[in-house]
Formats: structure tokens, C-alpha cells, sequence
């Protein structure tokens, strides 16, 4: 029994965590990608924009997160809905991205500094 609540909340919490992990996703690249921009020129001011690009974000989660849930009914049974595991869920979530976007960075840079260090190491070509 005592199992089986471990994993119902496992499986609860599953769903909020990927949905802190796609809301922060979804807002990076929206913002990334100049939505605010968008929103801006057809008549927000930044602030209101910067609340649109969020609000973008969540839609797009709660439906990803929406169907990760109806799975997971599927094919584990009923999961628990408590609000306090959907914010425990949502921080984790969002903390994750957070960890992944730095060491994609670290990881980006370091790919940068060999390209550089590789390229001034060639020979130079006779002709």
C-alpha cells in the first residue's frame, strides 16, 4: 500500500514538473523568439506583452501537460490531484529548465572555445 502512494505521487507530480518544464520552455523561446515584439506592435506596452508571452507559455503547457495526464491515467489507474503537489511539481519543473539551459550554455561555450582554439592551430595552405 504504502508503495503504491509513493508512486501515485510520483506519477502526479510527473505531470506538473513537465509542465513547470514546458512553461519555462515555451516562454524562453516565445520571448527568444519575439513575441513580445509581436505583442508590442499591435499596441502593448512592454509589461503587457511580457504578460501576454506568459500567458502564451502556460496555454501551451496546460495542453502538453493535459495529455500527459489523460496518459497517465491510461496506464496507471486513477493519479492523485492535489494542489500542493501541482507547486511542488511546477517549481521542480521550472528548476529543472533552469539547470539544462545553464549547462547547455557552459556546454555551448566550451564547444565555441575549441572551435576557436582548432581553427587557430590549422596550417596555413601553401600555394
Amino acid at each position: 500500500m504504502k508503495n503504491t502512494i509513493y508512486k501515485l505521487v510520483i506519477i502526479s507530480l510527473f505531470t506538473f514538473i513537465v509542465f513547470g518544464f514546458i512553461d519555462s520552455l515555451f516562454f524562453g523561446i516565445y520571448l527568444s523568439e519575439g513575441a513580445s515584439t509581436f505583442f508590442e506592435k499591435i499596441g502593448l506596452n512592454q509589461d503587457n506583452s511580457d504578460i501576454m508571452v506568459g500567458a502564451l507559455s502556460a496555454s501551451t503547457a496546460i495542453v502538453v501537460s493535459s495529455y500527459i495526464e489523460k496518459v497517465n491515467k491510461k496506464l496507471f489507474g486513477e493519479i492523485i490531484q492535489n494542489p500542493l503537489l501541482d507547486i511542488a511539481g511546477i517549481l521542480v519543473g521550472t528548476y529543472f529548465y533552469i539547470v539544462v539551459i545553464k549547462k547547455y550554455d557552459i556546454l555551448k561555450k566550451l564547444i565555441s572555445k575549441d572551435i576557436h582554439h582548432d581553427t587557430s592551430k590549422q596550417r596555413p595552405s601553401i600555394h
